[in-house]
């Protein structure tokens, strides 16, 4: 009986033993992105000052049931009459909310604690949600696993997924991996007789059981339900940008080396079609024809039924197919070069678009003073850091050696290997024969890393791909020494002892990066200024305007409850380069005029204006050039009378 039951227990973990395995990686995800949250204290949250907006405008909606038209404390220099907060990303303003209704009837917690612990928990499905993307894509379960496991443990993306991150990243990452899911498990179709969904069509008799279309309607199914959960991360963040261009640039790739499937007409297009419809027609920030995202998507979306329509009416022969979509689009990329030449404002246009392409937030002037705004060089000296083990090396003294096991490190080396896996499959066989989860992670990665030099907070789309790529090479290299190990004549036991020890040293010393960085992550705003934005509330006047840089907007407009020239979400040249100019240049009969224009009542003055001098020069003169900072030293000599 015992004998038994301990067969059955082991067949069970044998089967299961990736659920039980996500369970533990799940746990450690929380745990680490918890950390934040015991150092926070109401009303405060995470430095980002977009956190306090949408807590402002969680608050609105649970004390007003919907969110303001004219939001009046907001960006008064560039909407008078305040800003349309319909008109805004409304998910992201509603994500909080509907969590305090779901838990407060429940457990009794306040919006705040929503605010704080909600972000943990979503960073951490997204955790769990990644291994059934990574399973869809690869096909394999340990990778899959391996993926969640390295996600829960990458320090650099903490600060956006974690307690007291009150922002956009926690709830659009996990639409965005819903999205992905959907899309491989159609795009991937083959034989799918037992599935749940065509067990539900059959038995709705939507589709006959023998007939076999219900194949061609689930992979639809999965396309419309990409379409609908990127059409819902659209309305959390803008981030659904990158996804829209990796998309495109994937299937667009798949088509230039002939790797062309019926199933993109029926997942594909769907997902496209469906996501611009209802983004056009219900989203509040509905995506425009000359965006760089729907251009490419409508650009591969005509390719692909193109393709379709030759192949189904035969009018190209079969042994040229190959050839026809890569020569058009060699065609075309020529065409339009030569005609940006012919028409200047086309070519303006497509020059514009290249610079914001590599450059999302330095190609401009205001962009390139924020925080988020690095190079290239930077980025690949902090990759390692932000990727890896440099934390941990640095708290605890280790030597730097360690730093060579960062997951970046091992992303890059399974990027090399899936590269000569390719090329080797190829020389052997003459043919480029490469599978979606190659095409996929070359893609991400490469993307990831040009999104992140671009902007720092884009790195948060690079952990995906840094993830999966680098497990793949965990998984591979771990094969490989087993295989290796095997033809040594090494016991598999032992094999399997020093892999597993090699690869828990390798996600522990992560482990103890992510939480370094967790334990260090702590609210935004001091107590200082809580108490001077309370005694702004408690003794100036409703109606009152406050000049101040747009960092602090955010803080005015929820702890003082007054309004604002400028905040963080309208980086406009107008009044940005008059109010910098005011913080720059000596206080003159112009300075006087622009405060009478705009009724300021009242002008932030903080030491913290000091260390952005730079920024507000730059913007001042608009690029031209940055002023340097009026410095005055203490000589020890001081007026007496007339002395």
């Amino acid at each position: 009986m015992y004998k038994k039951i301990m067969e059955n227990l082991e067949l069970m973990i044998k089967k299961y033993y990736w659920l039980f395995a996500l369970i533990l990686i799940f746990a450690l995800a929380l745990y680490i992105r918890v950390l934040p949250g015991y150092k926070m204290s109401y009303p405060r949250l995470q430095s980002e000052a977009d956190c306090y907006l949408t807590y402002r405008m969680g608050m609105e909606i649970l004390e007003n049931g919907k969110l303001p038209e004219k939001d009046e404390y907001a960006a008064y220099g560039t909407y008078l009459t305040g800003f349309n907060r319909l008109d805004d990303y409304i998910l992201d303003y509603y994500t909080y909310p509907v969590f305090y209704w779901i838990l407060n009837p429940i457990f009794g917690v306040s919006f705040y604690w929503v605010g704080v612990w909600i972000p943990a928990f979503l960073g951490a499905l997204q955790v769990f949600l990644l291994y059934f993307v990574v399973k869809e894509l690869f096909n394999d379960k340990r990778i899959a696993v391996v993926s969640s496991a390295v996600a829960a443990v990458i320090p650099g993306v903490l600060y956006r997924v974690s307690a007291g991150w009150m922002d956009k990243e926690p709830m659009a990452g996990v639409f965005m991996l819903i999205g992905l899911f959907f899309f491989f498990r159609g795009l991937k179709e083959k034989e799918m007789k037992n599935s749940w969904t065509s067990k539900i069509l059959i038995k709705l008799r939507i589709v006959h059981a023998e007939k076999q279309d219900w194949k061609i309607i689930r992979m639809v199914f999965c396309g419309l339900l990409a379409g609908f959960f990127f059409y819902l991360m659209n309305g959390v963040w803008g981030g659904v940008r990158f996804v829209l261009v990796l998309i495109a640039s994937f299937i667009g790739l798949s088509l230039i080396i002939n790797k062309y499937s019926k199933n993109m007409i029926y997942v594909y297009v769907p997902t496209f079609i469906f996501y611009f419809l209802i983004s056009r027609t219900l989203g509040n920030v509905a995506p425009r024809l000359r965006d760089i995202e729907i251009l490419a998507n409508f650009i591969v979306t005509g390719l692909i039924l193109l393709r379709f329509s030759i192949e189904k009416f035969n009018i190209v022969k079969k042994e040229r197919m190959p050839f026809l979509i890569p020569g058009l689009i060699i065609i075309g990329f020529f065409a339009f070069l030569l005609l940006t030449y012919i028409d200047v404002e086309l070519g303006i246009w497509f020059n514009n678009l290249i610079e914001r392409v590599q450059k999302p937030l330095s190609a401009d002037v205001i962009g390139s003073t924020v925080a988020e705004s690095q190079t290239a060089a930077g980025f690949f000296s902090d990759a390692p850091i932000q990727f890896g083990t440099g934390y941990a090396i640095s708290s605890l003294k280790l030597p730097d050696i360690f730093k060579w096991f960062s997951v970046f490190y091992l992303a890059l080396l399974g990027f090399l290997i899936m590269l000569i896996h390719t090329i080797h499959v190829y020389l052997k066989s003459k043919k480029l024969e490469i599978g979606y989860e190659y095409l996929f992670s070359f893609t991400f990665f490469i993307l990831g890393v040009m999104a992140s030099i671009g902007a720092v907070r884009l790195s948060y789309f690079l952990s995906f791909p840094v993830a999966f790529i680098s497990a793949y090479f965990i998984v591979k290299g771990y094969d490989y020494f087993i295989k290796y190990g095997a033809k040594l004549k090494i016991h598999k036991s032992y094999l399997n002892a020093i892999a597993i020890v090699i690869i828990f040293f390798i996600l522990g010393m992560h482990s103890a990066s992510a939480y370094i960085v967790g334990n260090s992550i702590g609210p935004g705003v001091e107590e200082g200024w809580l108490q001077s934005f309370f005694w702004i509330k408690n003794n100036t006047d409703k109606k009152d305007t406050v000049l101040e840089w747009w960092d602090y907007g955010y803080w005015f407009q929820l702890f003082a409850e007054r309004r604002t020239m400028t905040d963080g979400g309208f980086h406009t040249p107008d009044p940005l380069i008059k109010v910098a100019k005011f913080y720059t240049e000596p206080l003159s009969n112009e300075s006087l005029i622009f405060l009478k224009n705009y009724s300021v009542d009242y002008v932030m003055v903080s030491p913290d204006l000091i260390g952005k001098f730079g920024a507000l020069s730059k913007i001042a003169n608009w690029g031209s050039k940055v002023d340097i900072l009026p410095v005055f030293y203490l000589t020890n000599r001081y007026q007496q009378g007339d002395k």
